[in-house]
């Protein structure tokens, strides 16, 4: 008699999982790259790429996607991740991003209907094509330090990585001066306590201002 055990049937992957590979496979088939699961992104240069994010709201009967669009500047990211001693991922953030919406209104939301699985793959190809459309001019657009700064610098008083990210542009311009006035300021404001800049202070700006010290001391 045979002894031997049926393995059980893989479980289906959850309805918002299953709807964000279809859409990744199909930004794939126009394109883009998918290095690992939740990057995407378009390969301008090696400097600079096209970022997508794939935001979803999870409703009762629908599963709707809201596309983020922007780039990823590569020396940008790598120097930021190893001032802050952690390890760098390509096309994993983005440095500028923007709803796709902002771009163009006109286009239907992007809805996933959890009983109708037969039409989500089209609803996807109608979403990679849009992006690649209307997604990739502004990209393209954004592929520079000077096309950023200004959009950056309008973030700053939101915090979440918007002053550091300032600072790292404005040193990849050459301009070492301001982004190192700009870290010292910060630094001041967090010391006399008119900011809760106590994760830029410690993980950010400190280290950076040790790395220019030991950039200029091999000069």
């Amino acid at each position: 008699m045979l002894n031997f055990r049926l393995k059980p049937d893989k479980p289906k992957k959850p309805v918002p999982q299953q709807v964000n590979d279809i859409c990744e496979l199909a930004l794939v088939d126009v394109g883009f790259k998918r290095p690992r699961k939740g990057t995407r992104y378009w390969e301008f240069s090696e400097q600079w790429l096209g970022w997508v994010g794939l935001n979803q709201g999870n409703h009762h009967d629908y599963i709707k996607i809201n596309p983020f669009i922007g780039v990823h500047c590569v020396p940008l990211t790598k120097l930021w991740r190893k001032i802050e001693g952690q390890r760098y991922q390509k096309g994993n953030y983005a440095t500028i991003a923007i709803h796709l919406g902002e771009i163009c209104p006109d286009v239907d939301t992007f809805l996933f209907f959890k009983n109708k699985p037969g039409k989500w793959r089209k609803e996807a190809k109608r979403l990679a094509k849009t992006i690649k459309k209307h997604g990739l001019p502004y990209m393209e657009a954004h592929t520079s330090y000077e096309a950023i700064l200004p959009i950056l610098e309008q973030h700053v008083p939101m915090m979440g990585g918007y002053p550091e990210r300032v600072i790292l542009t404005h040193y990849l311009m050459g301009n070492v001066d301001t982004a190192k006035s700009l870290t010292l300021e910060r630094l001041t404001q967090y010391k006399n306590g008119e900011t809760s800049f106590e994760h830029f202070a410690k993980n950010f700006g400190e280290p950076f201002l040790k790395f220019l010290d030991e950039k200029q001391k091999t000069k």
